[in-house]
């Protein structure tokens, strides 16, 4: 019983300690008061938490002039712990070492083509290696188009990767390095990201949607990435539909929706046209889920902001609720290699919730 109350302590301290770190790495720059506020605990709790970050240099201090009071600022250190973000897609691998802002420090790719599951590894590897050399690394973030099954970390059978399969990736890169690894699909990846950084800060609820090599959905609801038991994640561009009209892209089994929508080297008629179908589909998932928003992730800029006015028009006429609510339509808050850098995002999750980092500090 004794051993149960000090495993209890020790969770809800790093618990805490995770909770007031994301406070200060999203916010970029916070005060003491302000993160008592935000988290709810006590100033005191707050002073020694913050005494103890600066101690161990993941933190700086500053003087804020904005205000008449200059009050004691509290900013990401130089020399926090940095974290790496792989990137998995069917023709290219990237790699980027972030800081807990998510701010890029390094950026590295190269370009695949019909290549073995070894050879895939060898290119990973090769890239991974060019970001060890920066040292304090805390872990690795992988993103991976899938089917991905994270429990076992392991990527599945994507269509049309080169019949590459089942390869055991986070095995391969912690026997590597000897250091956390953590799998999921690249859209769930994002869709934290946005939650934790960019427009999905002021949702609760939320779809983030990709586009690009096939359609995909990270789901957040109630502040939470939606995920199930099996660790087999969505795949969206497979939800089962039937458009009797429309002829299926080659590649793609009939009756799936990836089938009839794909924005890649489409003309503006095939954008039109996918935007329409993709409409609907996205209309059925908001009257499941009740989505406040739908974040597009198109780093690419297929589609106009136009395309996007009328995808948010569209979705909020087919809403059961569109009379009492608004169904926002928005991009991205950060493009570029913002694909990438969210990769890192699984190991910073696990910093946040108190996993990582802060679980055997005293």
């Amino acid at each position: 019983m004794e051993n149960k109350s000090g495993k209890n302590a020790q969770n809800l301290k790093s618990e805490n300690r995770g909770l007031l770190f994301r406070h200060i790495a999203t916010r970029r720059r916070t005060s003491r008061t302000e993160m008592a506020h935000l988290s709810g605990l006590n100033k005191m709790t707050v002073s020694k938490i913050t005494a103890d970050f600066l101690a161990k240099r993941y933190i700086l201090e500053s003087t804020s002039t904005a205000t008449r009071n200059n009050p004691i600022m509290l900013e990401l250190s130089p020399d926090a712990p940095k974290i790496i973000g792989l990137l998995i897609r069917k023709t290219r691998v990237s790699v980027v070492l972030c800081n807990f802002n998510l701010d890029i420090l390094a950026f590295e790719s190269e370009d695949i083509c019909e290549c073995t599951a070894e050879q895939l590894l060898a290119v990973a590897r090769r890239l991974v290696d060019r970001m060890m050399r920066f040292g304090a690394i805390l872990g690795i973030g992988i993103g991976s188009i899938g089917p991905v099954d994270i429990h076992n970390g392991v990527i599945l059978d994507p269509p049309n990767f080169w019949g590459i399969h089942d390869v055991p990736i986070v095995e391969y890169f912690r026997d590597l390095y000897h250091l956390p690894v953590y799998l999921n699909h690249h859209y769930n990846c994002e869709a934290l990201a946005e939650l934790y950084y960019g427009n999905g800060v002021k949702y609760h609820d939320f779809l983030f949607l990709g586009i690009q090599e096939g359609l995909g959905l990270g789901i957040v609801t109630n502040n939470q990435l939606l995920s199930d038991f099996t660790g087999y994640e969505s795949e969206f561009g497979y939800l089962c539909v039937n458009f009797d009209d429309h002829t299926p892209r080659e590649g793609v089994p009939s009756g799936f929706l990836g089938a009839y929508v794909s924005f890649e080297n489409a003309d503006r008629a095939q954008i039109e046209n996918g935007v329409a179908i993709l409409s609907f589909a996205l209309a059925g998932v908001c009257n499941i889920l009740n989505s406040q928003a739908i974040i597009v992730g198109d780093s690419q800029g297929m589609l106009s902001d136009e395309d996007l006015r009328r995808m948010e028009e569209k979705i909020n006429g087919l809403t059961l609720a569109g009379k009492y609510r608004h169904i926002d339509v928005c991009r991205s808050y950060r493009g570029g290699d913002f694909e990438t850098a969210s990769c890192a995002i699984n190991i910073i999750h696990r910093v946040f919730a108190g996993e990582l980092l802060f679980n055997a500090e005293g």
